[in-house]
């Protein structure tokens, strides 16, 4: 006896709404986060997708900090804001995490999850000979995931560990960030910085950290999997009508 593909893939993307769910909660908190470097003379926000919002350099940090060490100080304080928002999200995460053989927590809107919708798609059954169909369907939808991971999984891990570069206007700030969005190199002109005030310095720095998100989001993970047959497969995960219609069920 075959195994009924609707119920199976219904079942999947049950879990996935739910999942989905307590991420969209975790993450769509309207927060920020801050960290100070060792000096305390830095000071960085970041916002809930971890990118840099803020940055305070007080009056006195040559004194402190010094001309060479700045950006390094820019890059940790940076470090400890993502910390914090980590294990911020973290603990608001596990607080959401179901009670072990409870009721797994609150569904999604049972009319607006894909689930739902593929089985309105296909409500009006199925014969044996259909089904065996389906599964042949769903099989092949299968196989062209993963060669569509196989695909795009070398892209992914090579875009991760890339590095972009964003300047301010003059030139005269650059910061690096990985496909990630973490800082991995704050660096200044010494001659601009023997002239710049720390709000001059704070503002050119996040000019500079913009224009670094900017170029690590043309070459995103998200821009990689809306390309090719990755592109496909996301399509009809989206699409229940049309994914019903792929396996032959509507």
């Amino acid at each position: 006896m075959h195994e009924n593909p609707v119920g199976r893939l219904t079942e999947l993307w049950g879990r996935a709404d739910l999942l989905a769910q307590r991420m969209a909660a975790t993450d769509g908190v309207d927060r920020s986060w801050s960290g100070a470097d060792d000096t305390g003379m830095v000071t960085v926000t970041v916002d809930a997708t971890g990118r840099i919002v803020e940055i305070g350099i007080e009056p006195e940090w040559r004194r402190r900090v010094g001309t060479d060490e700045l950006g390094d100080a820019v890059r940790g304080a940076a470090e400890r804001a993502g910390q914090a928002r980590l294990a911020d999200w973290a603990a608001s995460f596990a607080r959401q995490a179901p009670v072990p053989g409870a009721h797994p927590g609150p569904m999604p809107p049972l009319r607006e999850s894909v689930a739902y919708r593929l089985h309105e798609a296909t409500r009006g059954g199925m014969t044996s000979a259909e089904g065996r169909l389906a599964l042949r369907e769903l099989r092949s939808l299968l196989t062209s995931v993963r060669r569509a991971v196989d695909d795009v999984s070398a892209q992914v891990r090579g875009q991760a560990d890339a590095t972009y570069t964003g300047r301010n206007g003059s030139g005269d700030v650059a910061v690096t960030v990985t496909g990630a969005g973490a800082v991995t190199r704050v660096g200044y002109h010494r001659h601009w910085l023997a002239e710049a005030t720390g709000q001059w310095i704070g503002r050119e720095t996040l000019t500079a950290c913009r224009a670094a998100y900017q170029e690590a989001a043309d070459n995103s993970v998200e821009a990689l999997l809306a390309r090719g047959a990755m592109g496909e497969v996301r399509e009809l995960a989206e699409d229940p009508a049309v994914l019903a219609r792929r396996m032959r069920l509507a």
